[in-house]
């Protein structure tokens, strides 16, 4: 078969530093195998770095050291330096645009699966795929653009949601042009098809976000563990390590509650915020001062892995925006993946999820007193957080290995070229 994925929000192969495949990787991973021709559509912008990978699009061997003939086209747009901005927009445009160009001059695929966001380009995919009678799939990521009008004040959300117009015009052609919608929680693929027009039926499903156990070579790891060592980290065996791996963004994440939290327990324990981010600056100015906080950039997979291994808990101080409360976020399972109990303010599924299988601390979202004391109990009482880890990764292995679950994705996918439209 001939299966085209599309997404622009992940690490790429070409990308510096050792890559972590996330759901698209793993998932254009497991189809190369089993002998379809892939074709995964990103971008030349890097999300997460803002950088630019390329200065116009390209295609490119999407596994290079491999035999198999998967693809990567890297759509070209314009740069931007901020998650929320008119740029963005403008870029997301552009690489639509660059998608309807290119896909015209290729072979037609059984199955295309797109990610959204973006709004654009999954608008385009299914406009291509009734142009050809292809089966498009629409993943649900995010709840573009209801996360956007969450930003702003209560009052003002409606005439949020009355100059977003064009796009939830492009969120319900997506979703009402897909032939099955997908999402990485049961809420996330309900909204989605409350934006379709129609019921849900059995192209409809829920498939969680794994997070793949990789080993990397040894002298990476060495490399990664000396990395660590000159930045002190895990260097007082005496202090419990609590680690935040990701974006720095305070839309996303609530950071003044953590820097007021921390701040009364920061002789106690180790804060390593390993990561970049729009609001990184920010975040160092607000916890000037304040001990055993470690700053230490953009981190590869080796680095990120070798951080987990020397942790103790690992922290989520996520915004119970909908987007979040109504899914498992990746973050959430890369902790679980190395056996870490957490610290989280999610709300909804996730919350639920973990309280089942008890292997978090909660607080409030802010309520520095409330993380204060959730941080303390894990820090304070060792046996509770050892038990508490164990949890966390059995949780993992049961549920979130992502092998298992992409082979699930991809026999679902497998399934959808054969219907057809």
């Amino acid at each position: 078969m001939i299966i085209w994925a599309i997404n622009v929000g992940e690490p790429l192969p070409v990308d510096a530093g050792t890559w972590r495949p996330w759901r698209v990787g793993v998932t254009t991973r497991i189809l190369a195998e089993r002998g379809h021709q892939v074709t995964w559509w990103s971008s030349t912008m890097n999300h997460h770095s803002k950088e630019n990978r390329f200065e116009e699009s390209c295609e490119l061997p999407l596994f290079p050291n491999d035999h198999s003939d998967a693809k990567l086209i890297l759509l070209h747009g314009r740069h931007y330096k901020r998650n929320l901005s008119l740029q963005r927009i403008c870029n997301h445009r552009q690489i639509a645009n660059e998608f309807h160009r290119l896909a015209e001059q290729m072979q037609k695929p059984d199955v295309i699966f797109c990610a959204l966001p973006t709004l654009e380009l999954a608008r385009e995919a299914v406009r291509y795929g009734k142009r050809h009678s292809v089966p498009v799939v629409v993943d649900i990521r995010d709840q573009w653009p209801d996360f956007m009008v969450e930003l702003c004040p209560a009052p003002l959300r409606p005439l949020a949601k009355l100059g977003l117009g064009f796009m939830y015009k492009d969120l319900k052609e997506a979703c009402r042009g897909a032939v099955g919608i997908t999402g990485n929680a049961p809420a996330l693929v309900r909204w989605g098809v409350s934006h379709s027009g129609r019921e849900t039926h059995d192209n409809d499903q829920y498939f969680a976000h794994g997070y793949p156990e990789i080993s990397y070579d040894e002298s990476l790891m060495t490399q990664a563990k000396t990395f660590w060592q000159d930045l002190g980290v895990g260097s007082d065996n005496h202090l419990p390590v609590i680690c935040f791996i990701g974006s720095v963004r305070y839309t996303v994440m609530d950071f003044e509650t953590v820097i007021s939290a921390f701040k009364p327990i920061s002789s106690k324990a180790q804060l390593v915020i390993a990561g970049s981010g729009d609001d990184l600056p920010k975040f160092q100015s607000q916890a000037k001062g304040i001990e055993n906080i470690v700053y230490s950039g953009w981190v590869d997979g080796p680095a990120v892995k070798t951080l987990m291994q020397l942790s103790d808990m690992g922290l989520a101080p996520y915004r119970n925006s909908d987007n979040f409360r109504d899914s498992m976020p990746n973050k959430l399972v890369e902790y679980l993946s190395e056996g870490l109990p957490l610290i989280s303010s999610l709300e909804g599924f996730s919350r639920q999820l973990m309280q089942e299988h008890n292997c978090a601390s909660f607080y409030s979202e802010g309520s520095p007193t409330s993380l204060t004391t959730a941080m303390t109990n894990l820090i304070d009482d060792d046996q509770t957080r050892e038990l508490m880890g164990d949890r966390a990764y059995r949780l993992y292995k049961d549920s979130y290995s992502a092998y298992e679950l992409y082979g699930h994705l991809s026999d679902y996918l497998e399934a959808i070229a054969h219907k057809g439209v």
